[in-house]
């Protein structure tokens, strides 16, 4: 091999060692655990992606989860696998049925649920194609109903127990609402917000309805914060960041695309269990030091951050607005107030 070859390979061994470094920063790191024994914890999407590797750290952390998920029998796969995974840990995961395309079914869900927790409303759906979907005698566009409003109604569902545990144990619950990045490019006003909820059949965009679905996560965790907090629950939101999941999975018009993405998303993007450990951590946020009722509750990294969307640059029709989508989505949902 000439000195020449050896010139034209530099790039080549360059880039191996920058994405190996990448890869390298993105294996999680041991760190301490939130104590979560005797805590009883509901994951909602916990059957693979972030999801998963919240069922496995609450569990290594001690408490006792409930992986909420649509398809048991992949749920009772995954549980094995991490039940196994930690053969040397006596590890306590149930797995329950949760459809949250269906307020039958989370109503179904919550009657068999007490003295819960923490609640991580974690479960979220890209869908490609603009899809209305009956529940309860309501249409709801499919994202909406999987990324916001069923994560609403199974919280508003699960409220009492929440606030009675924390009563009993004289501790604080957690809901923990996960967010987005992308809510940025969400375009939610006063004048707009009681149309979204069914979409736009002629002019659909998934990733519009994503951004959407998850501003209204943080408006309603701003609300939702305001009245908790004197009944000793914690609600906040957070974004985990970009993180290698399976999220985007039906929308690649082409299967290859899977394939081709693959190695990119798995050295450039967190991973699900990193994402996970830094959500998990909040639910050691207790007031008045990690919770001030004027701050926005919107966390990266343990960190309160300020959400990017233009709507939250004035703090007083931020919290109009917040308000505004929270009776009407109780309205929609009756609810009541």
């Amino acid at each position: 091999m000439t000195d020449d070859d050896n010139d034209s390979l530099y790039p080549y061994y360059f880039g191996a060692v920058g994405a190996l470094s990448l890869y390298w920063l993105t294996i999680p790191r041991e760190q301490k655990l939130p104590d979560l024994t005797g805590k009883r914890v509901i994951i909602t999407g916990a059957s693979s992606g972030i999801g998963k590797g919240l069922t496995e750290i609450c569990a290594i952390a001690g408490g006792h989860v409930i992986m909420a998920v649509r398809d048991t029998e992949l749920g009772r796969r995954e549980k094995d696998i991490i039940i196994n995974k930690y053969r040397n840990k006596k590890l306590s995961i149930d797995v329950e049925e949760l459809d949250l395309q269906s307020l039958e079914s989370i109503d179904k869900f919550a009657s068999t649920q007490s003295n819960v927790d923490v609640l991580i409303n974690n479960a979220g759906i890209l869908q490609p194609k603009y899809t209305l979907h009956a529940t309860k005698s309501h249409l709801f566009e499919s994202t909406m109903l999987t990324n916001y409003v069923g994560p609403f109604y199974l919280t508003m569902r699960l409220l009492p127990s929440m606030i009675n545990s924390a009563k009993l144990k004289n501790s604080y619950s957690h809901i923990i609402n996960v967010s987005s990045k992308l809510e940025k490019n969400a375009n939610i006003t006063m004048s707009n917000f009681k149309t979204i909820f069914n979409g736009k059949s002629d002019s659909y965009s998934c990733w519009d309805a994503y951004a959407e679905s998850k501003l209204l996560n943080i408006m309603f965790t701003i609300e939702l914060q305001k009245r908790l907090l004197h009944n000793k629950v914690i609600a906040v939101a957070v974004t985990p960041g970009l993180v290698n999941t399976s999220l985007d999975r039906h929308v690649h018009s082409h299967p290859l695309m899977r394939y081709v993405t693959y190695p990119f998303k798995r050295i450039f993007l967190k991973s699900p269990e990193t994402s996970a450990l830094a959500i998990v951590n909040l639910t050691a946020l207790t007031p008045p030091g990690d919770v001030d009722s004027k701050v926005i509750p919107y966390y990266s990294n343990m960190k309160a951050i300020q959400p990017a969307n233009k709507v939250f640059e004035d703090n007083r029709e931020t919290e109009r607005l917040a308000q505004e989508i929270f009776n009407h989505t109780m309205d929609r949902l009756g609810l009541g107030r």
